[in-house]
């Protein structure tokens, strides 16, 4: 199970609803419009939670892969940020 504070699919299925439902993806006359390309900045695991909480942090990346345009054929595109932690070296990490 992943932590409660680090965004999911469905907070992020949730935040575009929300775009949607108060209009504002509707007003939106071309993809030059500043909002597009939409990124959505995610709650994530910190240094100190990848290296005290490993596992689960593989999971929550595994969730959001799971639901990424290369898996799924549609959907969000993942940007990666590289950490670098003293005790299990850099990784990749899911930013928006």
């Amino acid at each position: 199970m992943t932590s409660m504070s680090w965004t999911s699919p469905t907070d992020i299925k949730a935040k575009l609803q929300r775009l949607w439902d108060n209009g504002r993806l509707l007003t939106v006359k071309n993809t030059a419009d500043p909002l597009y390309p939409i990124s959505i900045a995610l709650n994530h695991p910190g240094p100190q939670d990848v290296s005290h909480r490993f596992e689960e942090a593989r999971i929550w990346v595994r969730e959001l892969e799971e639901g990424a345009k290369p898996v799924k054929g549609y959907g969000y595109e993942i940007v990666w940020t590289e950490i670098n932690n003293r005790h299990i070296g850099k990784n990749s990490l899911p930013t928006s």
